[in-house]
């Protein structure tokens, strides 16, 4: 469900072969003089920009607004190391020109009035917390901040892209949700699959010796 046009703005893109859930948190290396312009308009204006998944060519019509939080490291050559923050998840519309940088019109997004029942609640934060035990973390479900609980999950655990570029495009807080469940749900049996591999590698696959 797009807000309505007046809410219409420009941003400036950051096209990258990954994907930024609100309320995530992530490094950035930024080295192309473009993208170097990108965060020095955005520190100097005090504007967000958005991080859009581009793969095979192809950039995706849905990315996530984003904030530079913070400056870690500076080199000689001009190199950054930055920490960002995804905020809210817009359509990415028609393009702007004018800039080093690519820029567009960007329509925020916003959820249907759908809440997720209590089971399925339950339902992802034993199989994140059962992922996070394997890792040997002992971590609760992600409560903190405003984004939605499917994309706060999702930020917080190794997904495939293309799943976490499906939550930002889906509007419904329930269907994101068991999307997270199955795709937690694989992980943990990939990591056991693993972890089994490992356990049988020293006896070349037949088991333990009597």
């Amino acid at each position: 469900m797009l807000v309505g046009m007046d809410d219409a703005r420009v941003r400036g893109l950051f096209p990258l072969d990954l994907v930024l859930m609100p309320g995530e948190s992530r490094a950035l290396h930024i080295f192309e003089p473009r993208y170097r312009s990108l965060y020095a308009d955005c520190v100097l204006e005090g504007q967000p920009f958005v991080l859009v998944r581009e793969h095979e060519g192809q950039t995706a019509a849905v990315g996530c607004e984003a904030d530079f939080t913070r400056l870690v490291q500076r080199a000689e050559d001009g190199r950054l190391m930055v920490l960002v923050e995804g905020r809210d998840v817009v359509a990415i519309g028609e393009p702007v020109g004018g800039r080093l940088y690519r820029a567009a019109h960007v329509t925020g997004l916003v959820d249907d009035d759908e809440t997720a029942d209590g089971a399925l609640v339950t339902e992802v934060g034993e199989r994140y917390r059962a992922l996070a035990a394997r890792a040997g973390a002992d971590r609760d479900t992600p409560h903190d901040g405003d984004a939605p609980l499917s994309y706060r999950v999702a930020g917080g655990v190794e997904m495939p892209d293309d799943v976490l570029q499906q939550l930002l495009e889906t509007r419904s807080e329930p269907t994101r949700l068991r999307m997270v469940a199955d795709a937690l749900e694989r992980v943990l049996e990939h990591v056991e699959a693993t972890q089994e591999a490992r356990d049988r590698a020293p006896t070349n696959g037949a088991g333990p010796h009597p």
